[in-house]
C-alpha cells in the first residue's frame, strides 16, 4: 500500500509500504534465504529512505573458502568506482534479525548462526552494525584438522567500513589431548592461539596435529630434537598452500588432500606427511595419512557424522594403537 503526492506536474512526496512472509531472496551470490517482515520506502524528489524490519526464517551461504582467506583477506572499503548513482539518494534504516537456522556450509566450515544487525548508510555505501553469533557444535577445518566449534561471535562495530571482528573457539581431540584453537581479530589481521589439556607447548601441539606425536616422541624414535625455524609461524602460514592442494584434490577426485612439510632437524632429510580422504557415503569419510619414506608412520581413520553434535571416529595411530572418539 502507499500513495504519491504531486506538486503541480512534479513529485512532492511518496510512501510505499511492503509486507511479506516466506519471501525467498537469492542475494548476495551463493546465499539463499527466506524472510518475513515489513519495509517502508518514503521520500521526495531529492532523497528517499528505505526502513523497516526483516526477520530471516532460514538461510544458507555456500561460497567456497580456503584457509588462506583466514590469514587476512582485507576489510571492505568503498571507492568512487564501486559506488553508483541513483536519481535520488536512498538512505537505509533496516533491522535484520535471525533466531537461528542460518547456515554457512563450505569446504572450511559448517556452522549455524543467529544475528541481530542494523543496516544504515545509503544504498551505494551501506553501513552494518551488530553481532553474528556462532552456535556450539558446528565444524571448522583448519590445516586439515577438524575442530568442533565451542562458541564464536562476529561483531560489526566500524561505521566507516565493513571490517568485522571475529572471536572463535574450537576444539579437537588427538589421542589423550584436548586441543583448543582460538582465532581472534579483524579480517585483515587474525591472531591464532593453540592450547591443550593436558598442557603442551604450542610447538608440541603443532607437532601432535601434523604428525600424531609430540616432539619428545619424535625424538625418541630418532626423528630429531626439534622442528626447525618458527614452527608456529610456519604452521599457520602453511595454510597459504591450501589453494594448490585444493586444485590437486579436484584432479584426484578425493574429498580431502593435504601435504604437510615436516621440517625436522636431525640426521634424516626433511620429509612430508600426505593425508587423503574419500567419502564412502554422504556422512562416512575414510582417511589415510602417511609420512613419506616411513611406512611405520601411518594413520587410518573412519569417521561417521551422524549429526551436527554427534560424530563417531575410529582409527589406528602412528604408534600402532587403536582408538575411537564420540
Amino acid at each position: 500500500v502507499g500513495g504519491v503526492l504531486l506538486d503541480g506536474f512534479g513529485l512532492d512526496s511518496y510512501r510505499l509500504e511492503l509486507a511479506g512472509a516466506n519471501v525467498m531472496v537469492a542475494y548476495p551470490e551463493d546465499f539463499r534465504a527466506v524472510y518475513e517482515g515489513e519495509v517502508v520506502l518514503r521520500g521526495d524528489a531529492h532523497a528517499a529512505e528505505l526502513g523497516g524490519r526483516m526477520h530471516m526464517l532460514r538461510g544458507e551461504y555456500t561460497q567456497e573458502m580456503d584457509a588462506a582467506s583466514l590469514l587476512g583477506g582485507g576489510s571492505r572499503e568503498y571507492s568512487t568506482a564501486e559506488t553508483f548513482e541513483l536519481p535520488t539518494r536512498v538512505f537505509l534504516d533496516i533491522d535484520v534479525t535471525a533466531d537461528g537456522n542460518v547456515w554457512m556450509r563450505n569446504d572450511l566450515v559448517e556452522v549455524e548462526t543467529d544475528f541481530d544487525l542494523a543496516v544504515g548508510g545509503d544504498i551505494d555505501r551501506p553501513e552494518v552494525l551488530g553481532r553474528i553469533r556462532v552456535f556450539e557444535g558446528g565444524e571448522l577445518r583448519f590445516r586439515d584438522v577438524d575442530y568442533r566449534v565451542l562458541d564464536g561471535t562476529v561483531d560489526f562495530v566500524d561505521i566507516g567500513r565493513i571490517d568485522p571482528y571475529l572471536n572463535l573457539r574450537a576444539t579437537t581431540r588427538v589421542r589423550e589431548y584436548e586441543v583448543e584453537l582460538h582465532i581472534e581479530g579483524r579480517v585483515d589481521q587474525f591472531d591464532y592461539e593453540l592450547s591443550s589439556n593436558p598442557t603442551l607447548t604450542q610447538q608440541d601441539i603443532i607437532a601432535l596435529l601434523t604428525t600424531g606425536s609430540t616432539l619428545e616422541e619424535l625424538s625418541a624414535r630418532g626423528g630429531g630434537g626439534a622442528f626447525t625455524g618458527d614452527l608456529a609461524a610456519g604452521y599457520f602460514a602453511g595454510a597459504l598452500t591450501d589453494r594448490f592442494e585444493k586444485q590437486l584434490q579436484e584432479m584426484l577426485r578425493v574429498e580431502r588432500l593435504q601435504i604437510s612439510p615436516l621440517l625436522v632437524r636431525g640426521s634424516g632429510d626433511p620429509t612430508a606427511r600426505v593425508t587423503v580422504g574419500k567419502e564412502l557415503t554422504n556422512d562416512v569419510l575414510l582417511i589415510y595419512s602417511t609420512e613419506l619414506g616411513n611406512t611405520e608412520s601411518q594413520l587410518y581413520e573412519i569417521e561417521w557424522r551422524a549429526s551436527r553434535k554427534f560424530r563417531l571416529t575410529a582409527g589406528r595411530d602412528t604408534l600402532g594403537g587403536l582408538g575411537g572418539e564420540v
